[in-house]
Order: C-alpha cells, then sequence, then structure tokens
C-alpha cells in the first residue's frame, strides 16, 4: 500500500467522525488534522526528524491514537506498553534509541527510572482529545509549550 497515515488523515472529509472516545466525545477529520498538525510542530520543536524513533507510553484511549498518529507522520512511532515494569522500558529504550519518550502526566516511575538511565528525552502529553500539548518533563529549555 503506497498511502501514508498523513495521505489517509487528508482524505477524511472534514465533518466526517474520525475517532470516537469510550465516553463518547469525537472528534471530526478536520479536528484530528488540527491536533495532529500541532503535536507535529511540537516534535519538530523537540529536534524530532523523519529519520527518528518517537517511543510513546500511554494508557490506551484517544490520548494514545492521536500521539501515535502523530509521532507516526513525523517520525517511526514506537508505542511501548505503560505498564512495562523499569528492567523491561530499559531494554526497550535501549534497543530504539527514541530521539523522544512521549508518556502521559500520571506515568509511573518505572518509565521515567529507564528513560533517565538511557538518557532519553522526556515529553509529557496533556490536554483533552482536540488539544492535546506536548511538553518537557526533563529538561524546561526544551518546553514546547512555553
Amino acid at each position: 500500500m503506497s498511502d501514508t497515515i498523513r495521505r489517509l488523515l487528508d482524505q477524511g472529509a472534514d465533518a466526517a467522525t474520525a475517532l470516537i472516545a469510550p465516553d463518547g466525545a469525537s472528534l471530526d477529520y478536520r479536528g484530528l488534522r488540527a491536533v495532529v498538525n500541532s503535536l507535529n510542530r511540537e516534535l519538530a520543536a523537540f529536534g524530532v526528524r523523519a529519520t527518528d524513533r518517537v517511543a510513546i507510553s500511554v494508557p490506551n484511549g484517544p490520548t494514545a491514537a492521536i500521539t501515535f498518529l502523530a509521532s507516526a507522520c513525523r517520525a517511526a512511532a514506537a508505542p511501548l506498553n505503560p505498564t512495562y515494569r523499569e528492567p523491561e522500558f530499559e531494554f526497550y529504550l535501549k534497543a530504539l534509541q527514541p530521539k523522544l519518550l512521549i508518556v502521559a502526566a500520571d506515568s509511573g516511575d518505572a518509565v521515567l527510572a529507564a528513560a533517565a538511565t538511557a538518557g532519553i528525552t522526556v515529553a509529557t502529553v496533556t490536554g483533552a482529545m482536540g488539544g492535546l500539548r506536548l511538553g518537557s518533563t526533563t529538561d524546561s529549555t526544551t518546553d514546547s509549550t512555553a
């Protein structure tokens, strides 16, 4: 298949539903493209390029889906199970060598400790489905929300 994720997102009719959350909240393609584009700019501010890898450790749901789409539009996206223990995170982060690790605001110590050990920049994804943002958790000078 020659379609990219970006092309598939662009094909959705603006008002058509693109994503429905378990609580019934929805996002149309226009809104999904807007939040993906916004996160893409924030990934660029973290120095993420097409040849990089972005690890994502966010619980299943709309935030994980949107974060994956945005990351996959910019680089190679590698979702990691947020319930891994520290040795498992260390193993995968060492193997992946991501440019950036995206976590949820309430991520446990295991993922953060593993990222610190590996020297990987960590960004926290926050906000609601249609207004997600990335902020740095390891170096305030790279905080794209400031």
